[in-house]
């Protein structure tokens, strides 16, 4: 009698959540890193504002003090049509800012960037 009252005393299921029984395997969680990792917001009008305003402000500014570089052939793009792939040879976590930095301005502010995923997004941002 005692057990039955104490059944009573505390509902279950339908009023509360089913309990997953121990013998069979919960299913991982999705994820939402490497490859699931959300950008939709690098896509919204103020990001692409504040990305094209630290490009041309801070990063060129940066690469032309930092390296210095000497850029040839850009008329081999001036008649390039979009779309393009432009590629560092990754010597450095350094390439994107000189290439975004050094390519002409109908490129530079149209150019997405992919990044290592295991490198890059394997951790989830902060909250």
């Amino acid at each position: 009698m005692n057990r039955l009252l104490r059944r009573a005393a505390r509902p279950g299921f339908p009023w509360t959540a089913p309990q997953w029984p121990p013998s069979l395997p919960r299913p991982l969680p999705p994820s939402s890193l490497g490859a699931e990792y959300d950008t939709g917001w690098a896509r919204r009008e103020p990001v692409r504002v504040a990305r094209a305003v630290l490009l041309d402000s801070v990063a060129r500014g940066a690469v032309k003090v930092l390296a210095s570089p000497r850029v040839s052939g850009l008329d081999r793009i001036a008649g390039l049509e979009a779309p393009a792939i432009f590629a560092a040879n990754h010597a450095s976590h350094l390439d994107t800012p000189l290439v975004l930095s050094i390519l002409p301005p109908r490129f530079r502010h149209r150019t997405l960037v992919g990044a290592g995923a295991d490198y890059f997004f394997d951790t989830r941002p902060c909250s």
